[in-house]
């Protein structure tokens, strides 16, 4: 027998062997192939045989970037691509462009043990994928196709990384997120109908096990065009037309628009001018949200975030209930912001911006707190309300940002709240108020009592007040009241 002949019966019989799980080699994908604790087939068809756990890792993707910090393998990261902004521990990392051919070479250069990419990359930058390889890089492409694939997605990172003990237990808590966001979705007395325009281009939607669609029935939501159809098979959107959404206007309780991706939904903006969309019961009702991709069409831990903000945007009065924040106890900061995002439905923050880390930040630089991490469960809240004014942090002599959560919120930072919130544009300064000549913020305290928002004792503001939480939950309905 010759030599060629043997290999030739040899890949026959391997292949043979592989077929019984579900594994192709040799560029087919496979997504659910894990052989044994040290083997499994990438999301390309390649065989990854480990020899890690691998500690140098330029991620090339930004779900890879977010999960592997979740998993605790933020330290082994020593690159990422430009499109990875969080957590904001990437912002001290040396960051790639797909598109340069230099990055490519520079990424050699810094001797990474493995490059994780994801299929399209191998589709849409197949030089710079193979200038890695050729350079004697292990390249590994992983991403799911499906949400039935996310575990199994996450399993290779947590083999490629050693993180095989934890990488459980943290599906677990994903899971049971998910579970009790729609279990008390349930509890709703009305089930409300929604459209999620994926793209404006053609007025598309989701398409059944799509992220998006998935998030929608965790969000305990009625899918206004559950009957929509791709029109390829594994593609996430489907056609369904302004003609279908008019006929359906009247039955829309809510109207949800995609954005952060390449072919977003419509803006809000957009919306609001097109005089077709004023029949639309979402619309009348002020009911139209924007959500941003990052969190709702990746597959990362954080998709349970975007499925809460769809639950708040469905059930306002059940995820933004304030019930557990009336007592009596002095307000703080940490309540502060809870109170304010949930009262106004405040959509979280997120970045999607591939250059924010590049320019300096008048304010403040989201994420970095040095007391607010983002692994904290408070802080998508504290970021949000900070990142929209609501309430300022502080610098110390170091230059480090922090919030200090625990601190007391005085009535001189609720008035520069209600001057971010409320219009003040028709009130003087011409207000006399006593105690306030040595407040940094007295022009603006002036302004939000000429606006008749906050009021003073006999000529008193009283700038370093406080109040309970009662008191100011009962504040804010009063304004809503004027």
């Amino acid at each position: 027998m010759t030599r060629r002949m043997w290999i030739v019966i040899s890949l026959m019989m391997l292949a043979i062997t592989l077929s019984g799980c579900n594994v192709m080699i040799g560029g087919t994908k496979s997504g659910t192939s894990i052989i044994d604790e040290d083997t499994f087939v990438d999301d390309v068809g390649n065989l990854i045989e480990l020899d890690g756990p691998y500690t140098r890792i330029v991620s090339l993707y930004r779900d890879h970037t977010e999960n592997l910090f979740v998993l605790g393998a933020g330290a082994s990261v020593i690159g990422v691509d430009r499109s990875s902004v969080f957590p904001s521990d990437v912002s001290e990392l040396p960051r790639y462009s797909l598109d340069i051919d230099y990055d490519a070479q520079a990424i050699v250069d810094a001797q990474p043990d493995l490059v994780l990419v994801a299929p399209i990359v191998n589709k849409e930058h197949s030089a710079f994928v193979t200038k890695l390889e050729t350079a004697g890089l292990l390249v590994v492409s992983l991403l799911p196709e499906s949400f039935e694939e996310f575990d199994i997605y996450i399993e290779k990172l947590a083999m490629l990384t050693g993180k095989q003990g934890s990488f459980g237990s943290m599906l677990d808590d994903f899971y049971a997120e998910l579970n009790a966001i729609s279990l008390l979705a349930a509890t709703a007395s009305k089930r409300q109908n929604v459209f999620f325009e994926i793209s404006e281009s053609g007025c598309k939607t989701a398409s059944p096990k799509s992220l998006c669609y998935i998030a929608m029935e965790y969000a305990g939501g009625s899918n206004i065009a559950h009957d929509a159809r791709p029109e390829f098979s594994g593609v996430t959107s489907a056609p369904y037309g302004l003609e279908k959404i008019f006929e359906k206007a009247g039955e829309i309780d809510v109207y949800l628009t995609l954005q952060g991706v390449r072919d977003p939904g419509s803006s809000l903006v957009s919306i609001a001018q097109r005089k077709a969309f004023d029949d639309v019961k979402a619309v009348q009702d002020d009911r139209v949200y924007e959500i941003d991709g990052v969190v709702i069409s990746a597959y990362t831990f954080r998709f349970a975030t975007g499925v809460g903000e769809i639950a708040r945007y469905l059930y306002p009065e059940i995820f933004d209930s304030l019930d557990s924040y009336k007592n009596d106890e002095v307000l703080d900061r940490e309540t502060f912001v809870q109170i304010v995002v949930k009262y106004y439905h405040t959509p979280i923050f997120t970045n999607s911006s591939a250059d924010y880390y590049e320019f300096e930040k008048y304010n403040h630089t989201y994420g970095k707190f040095i007391d607010v991490v983002w692994q904290d469960e408070d802080f998508d809240v504290i970021e949000t309300a900070v990142m929209r004014s609501y309430i300022s942090g502080f610098e110390n002599s170091d230059g480090q940002e922090h919030f200090d959560r625990s601190a007391a919120v005085t009535r001189s930072d609720i008035a520069s709240f209600l001057y971010i919130l409320y219009d003040t544009s028709a009130a003087g300064y011409d207000v006399q108020i006593e105690d306030i000549s040595d407040i940094e913020n007295a022009q603006i305290i002036k302004k939000v009592v000429g606006a008749g928002l906050m009021d003073t004792q006999d000529g008193y503001f009283y700038p370093n007040g406080t109040m309970t939480n009662n008191e100011f939950i009962e504040f804010l309905n009063s304004l809503g009241n004027r």
